[in-house]
């Protein structure tokens, strides 16, 4: 992103005028020629969304068709979430990836692309019942039962992993599970030690800077449900973090992935979960 500014004296002015116009890191600011000698234009370009945090308008150009009128997580059971701005989840998202070390351009893309898939496009901090209000059969299927249900921005599920994040934070979630999904620090902050910490399939920032997308995928839904969705997203991410002006990921393309490409073609399941999304398509 470009924008002038123009100052026709004042030393530090320009300069500090568009920092705090928005708060953000600022990678370049240089000086350009003026058709009118007195007045000094200022272009201020913004990089990629490596080590700081990201920007409303970076957000705001992904997710904010997801809020509509109601606001975000439109869908849940719990007032406390429902309804809320970008600029809460922004605030407790920024904090969340910063705890966590979630702090390259191509990380935070990765993580919130399966966000918005995850948390059904920000409606919902909780995995939905049926439609009558009953209990989905698959939640008696979980470990502890179905109290230990989906509940978080990336869906944290059986009481071995509550039990895991309860150890993490020194908060007791196995007693009170339903607070993951009260909570929007909380189901945002559970979904980065889940990315960094909880994953069967291990640290999702180590593939994600790898560009691995399929990988990343796996580790997140066990499966590839929606997975291009989750490509979709991930390309309008990758768009405003314009991760194409990054001195360590511009080169990494968005497009296409393949199983040779990925990480998981060396592990014993992964090929085997490919094969049963994908059939023989060795690209997708």
């Amino acid at each position: 992103m470009s924008e002038p500014y123009e100052s026709t004296g004042g030393h530090n002015d320009f300069m500090t005028a568009p920092r705090e116009a928005e708060k953000e890191w600022l990678s370049e600011w240089y000086l350009t020629p003026s058709a009118d000698t007195d007045i000094a234009r200022i272009i201020v370009e913004r990089g990629c969304a490596c080590n700081r945090q990201i920007t409303l308008s970076e957000l705001s150009a992904v997710m904010s068709g997801l809020a509509g009128n109601k606001g975000l997580f439109s869908r849940s059971s719990y007032s406390s979430v429902r309804g809320a701005s970008l600029e809460i989840f922004l605030s407790c998202l920024n904090t969340a990836l910063a705890a966590y070390g979630i702090d390259t351009c191509i990380d935070k893309a990765h993580f919130l692309a399966h966000v918005a898939v995850e948390s059904d496009e920000l409606r919902t901090t909780e995995e939905y019942r049926n439609r009558d209000g009953s209990t989905p059969k698959h939640w008696h299927r979980y470990s502890g039962g179905e109290t230990f249900h989906g509940r978080g921005l990336i869906q944290l599920t059986h009481d071995y992993n509550y039990r895991k994040y309860s150890n993490q934070t020194g908060k007791d979630y196995l007693k009170d599970p339903e607070l993951v999904a009260v909570d929007l620090s909380t189901s945002t902050d559970s979904a980065c030690w889940y990315w960094r910490k909880g994953s069967a399939w291990g640290d999702m920032s180590a593939r994600s800077k790898q560009n691995d997308f399929p990988y990343t995928t796996i580790g997140v839904n066990g499966g590839f449900m929606h997975f291009e969705r989750r490509i979709s997203f991930l390309q309008s991410l990758a768009k405003s973090f314009q991760i194409e002006r990054c001195e360590h990921y511009s080169t990494f393309r968005f497009e296409q992935f393949t199983l040779a490409g990925s990480q998981l073609s060396k592990t014993k399941s992964g090929p085997k979960v490919w094969r049963r999304f994908f059939g023989e398509d060795d690209e997708i």
